[in-house]
């Protein structure tokens, strides 16, 4: 028959690859060098997904032992660094299957970055190895079944995964610089935390399995994302973009209302405004819920082992996230249109699906969403408009009918200190927030706003203030004088000018 035929041709080609592959593989085993290691990950990287497959039970395993049998050294991390380029190829190409074979991956691979004893990186690892390593640990934990995710993310692995995600901040956290480290870094902590881009978002139960376990390394993710996405702009808008998404997929994680239980809770406008307001003595309460700067171990093991994702924790835990989220509201303002794309796309899911234990932070994710409703960028546009359109019928996420107005004050009371003070992506920000409410607000509501003397003085103000920054063709003078020219308006040219010069 037609199947018997194609399955005797799937055996004969599996067979001939294996025949090609075996050899090299017992030389490396039997004395492992770097020329015959690449040799062979050349070989993996011509097969077939499907063969290898099939192989990984034979191959995989006796690779990643191979990696922890060479013994470090200048000549050993150079055969490390190949061998795992090895397993990552493995890895890409296939699923694992088994609980066992993932977690020993795992267990070897991070074992080459981090210090058990020390409780730190291992030192004088160069950039390739690093590379090679966290590979490994981003495939082995993104590419399984997600029967293993069950299995694997429990209490008993909580350290274990833990320890890959300590080695991942450590890397965005730390002095590298290398570009594309820091991006598999990233990579990284959304393998781990099973919100990479093939995961199943839809699955609840598994979301929140994953959820329970890992909400307690919140602090460490969100202080090392947020310094990617506040970082110099020399590391690129990639790394921004990439830290955007997963701050934005790592918060949409925890804070995920999954039980739905408090779909019907309705909070108004006044207790937007109310909530917002106590942020200023929020950290005055002396809770310290994301467990920040405990030093004794005592503390710290007493804080992992008692404390729990509860209403209460999220509800705490995410005051303090306000406080982080906003020092990234000049996102809002970014140049880059892919690094407001992905901005905007985080703000309109986590209103959507986490609205509910994230009430103080949703008066940021609205007010986003209103400042890039008016975005040039007709995809970022559409976002906008769509969440808008999504939650319109939610009670807890709409502005209501009153008090607005306090909102929009509260709003412009912010912006004269960012046009004197701050940077021109802040300025942006704020001036899209305010053209925002503009738009969001109806004429007659606008009115009535306006009526109020205090409010119109402000906007006023305001105005006044943005007419007084650096008119366009000034900005263009002081650019072009670095270059030796001058920049004529009316004639629209640059004529060479020998005595100005920075």
């Amino acid at each position: 028959t037609i199947s018997s035929s194609n399955s005797r041709a799937t055996m004969s080609a599996l067979a001939e690859v294996f025949d090609r592959v075996k050899p090299l593989v017992e030389s490396v085993l039997r004395d492992p060098r770097v020329s015959d290691i690449r040799q062979l990950n050349a070989q993996l990287q011509r097969i077939d997904a499907a063969s290898l497959q099939i192989l990984q039970n034979v191959l995989l395993q006796q690779l990643v032992v191979a990696v922890d049998n060479v013994a470090s050294g200048e000549n050993g991390n150079e055969v490390k660094t190949a061998l795992m380029e090895c397993v990552g190829t493995i890895l890409d190409k296939g699923t694992i299957r088994q609980g066992v074979v993932m977690k020993t991956t795992l267990v070897i691979l991070l074992k080459q970055l981090y210090d058990l004893q020390g409780n730190q990186l291992v030192v004088d690892l160069s950039e390739e190895y690093k590379l090679a390593a966290l590979r490994g640990l981003t495939l082995a934990a993104r590419n399984v079944q997600s029967e293993l995710i069950e299995e694997v993310y429990t209490r008993d692995q909580l350290n274990l995964l833990s320890q890959v995600l300590f080695v991942a901040v450590s890397v965005l956290s730390g002095g590298d610089r290398y570009r594309k480290l820091r991006l598999q870094a990233i990579e990284c902590v959304l393998a781990v935390m099973q919100v990479h881009d093939g995961s199943d978002f839809g699955d609840a139960v598994l979301r929140c399995q994953v959820a329970e376990l890992l909400f307690i390394v919140l602090p460490k993710l969100l202080v090392a994302l947020v310094s990617v996405v506040n970082g110099d702009e020399k590391q690129g808008k990639a790394l921004v973009r990439a830290g955007v998404k997963g701050l934005g997929r790592v918060l949409g994680l925890i804070f995920e209302d999954y039980d739905k239980t408090l779909i019907d809770e309705e909070f108004s406008t006044e207790e937007f405004v109310k909530l917002s307001k106590e942020m200023g003595t929020s950290g005055e309460t002396g809770k310290n819920v994301l467990g920040m700067g405990l030093r004794d171990s005592k503390a710290r093991e007493a804080y992992f082992s008692n404390t729990t994702r509860s209403r209460e924790w999220l509800l705490e835990a995410e005051k303090k996230v306000h406080g982080v989220l906003t020092t990234i509201c000049h996102l809002r303002g970014a140049e880059d249109g892919s690094v407001r794309l992905e901005y905007a796309r985080m703000n309109a899911e986590l209103l959507e699906k986490c609205h509910l234990n994230m009430p103080t932070c949703s008066v940021l994710f609205l007010e986003s969403i209103l400042a890039l409703c008016q975005d040039e960028s007709a995809k970022i546009r559409s976002i906008c408009d769509a969440t808008f359109k999504a939650t319109s019928g939610h009670h807890s996420i709409a502005f209501g009918t009153t008090r607005k107005d306090e909102l929009f004050y509260d709003a412009l009371k912010t912006i004269p200190r960012s046009i004197y003070r701050g940077q021109e992506t802040d300025q942006i920000a704020h001036f899209r927030l305010l053209i925002g409410y503009v738009h969001f607000l109806s004429d007659s509501k606008l009115q009535v706003i306006l009526a109020n003397q205090e409010i119109l003085n402000q906007l006023v103000a305001i105005l006044v203030a943005g007419a007084e920054l650096d008119q366009p063709e000034e900005l263009v003078r002081r650019e072009y004088v670095s270059y030796r020219f001058r920049y004529v308006p009316d004639e629209c040219q640059l004529e060479k000018e020998k005595r100005e010069s920075r």
